[in-house]
């Protein structure tokens, strides 16, 4: 059963399995402590093990690996305490692990951006596939555990150069939507859509009851942000598409049809404003010529802002 319990925003939560319960040892001096104090299990599949929490859920346990102590999921090591007061962390990726930190460690363990991070005089980054080494501060400016070994943090940003230069190679058809876009005072029809990509009236019928205006998904998203995922083989044609000029009016149909979905028709017909266009457009030619565009920026020490372009890179 869950226990409820106030949290320190002075709410109400849940806590199905205590997670920042857990006992704080900051030092090895008061792990290995614990670990003599706590008596193994006599009997049942964790016989012989030291539960670090519950009795009842001794797959949280605490043991000896030579001189250190070490507190373990099932056979997944996470925190050791070595004799020379060195703490090393290697953490598992889900929500309980950051609060049982939180409470072994004393020190604020939170989960953002699908990454782990820690405070302690600052923000940082946790490494996700190596060992994390936290030790007490000996200078005396700090009281609690400190960050030994943090990762240098980047974040991909735009080279507005590079940028321009690869819009510049498809001015052509930049042109073309600008100027055709003028033109279109009641934008883009859905009739001319549907002849443009040659579907047979049943399915014309269907989407037009069912509002759902999938007749361009066939062809593949020109729009790497399109349903949360890259769409490589969208974007790679759309490139080459928009190359020939034969191909410009059908491309821009394209176009129009992701830079406004299905919440800007106005009757039949869309009408996708000149910036939504181009946006896309950016992006579809900025992820096929990504190692050019985007350069690495060293972030300072305790920025916790997202990385807007890792997606293109995944």
């Amino acid at each position: 059963m869950s226990r409820w319990y106030i949290s320190e925003s002075g709410k109400w939560r849940t806590m199905m399995f205590k997670c920042n319960n857990f006992p704080t040892l900051t030092t090895y001096k008061s792990a290995l402590e614990w670990h003599d104090n706590v008596v193994p299990m006599v009997r049942g599949y964790h016989k012989g093990k030291r539960p670090i929490h519950e009795r009842s859920r001794a797959y949280w346990h605490i043991k000896m690996d030579g001189d250190d102590v070490v507190f373990a999921e099932n056979d997944t090591n996470i925190v050791r305490w070595k004799p020379d007061d060195t703490i090393e962390v290697k953490p598992l990726m889900f929500n309980c692990c950051y609060e049982q930190l939180t409470s072994l460690l004393d020190l604020q363990f939170f989960r953002k951006d699908n990454k782990l991070w820690v405070t302690t005089h600052m923000t940082l980054p946790l490494h996700c596939n190596e060992v994390n080494v936290f030790k007490r501060d000996t200078s005396g400016h700090f009281c609690n555990l400190q960050f030994v070994n943090p990762p240098t943090r980047t974040k991909k940003a735009i080279n507005r150069i590079a940028a321009k230069k690869v819009r510049q190679r498809y001015k052509a058809f930049r042109d073309y939507v600008r100027q055709s876009h003028a033109l279109r005072d009641d934008g883009y029809s859905y009739q001319e859509c549907l002849e443009m990509f040659g579907l047979q009236e049943q399915a014309k019928q269907w989407a037009m009851n069912r509002k759902d205006f999938y007749w361009l998904n066939f062809g593949n998203s020109p729009d790497p942000k399109c349903y949360g995922g890259l769409s490589s083989r969208g974007c790679e044609s759309f490139v080459e598409m928009i190359q020939d000029p034969e191909q410009f009016y059908r491309a821009s149909l394209k176009l129009a049809n992701y830079a406004c979905s299905d919440r800007r028709w106005s009757g039949n017909n869309l009408t996708p404003t000149l910036k939504q266009m181009y946006e896309i457009l950016d992006r579809c030619l900025f992820y096929v010529h990504r190692e050019e565009v985007f350069e690495d920026k060293k972030l300072e020490v305790g920025d916790t802002s997202r990385d807007s372009y890792a997606y293109l890179f995944v």
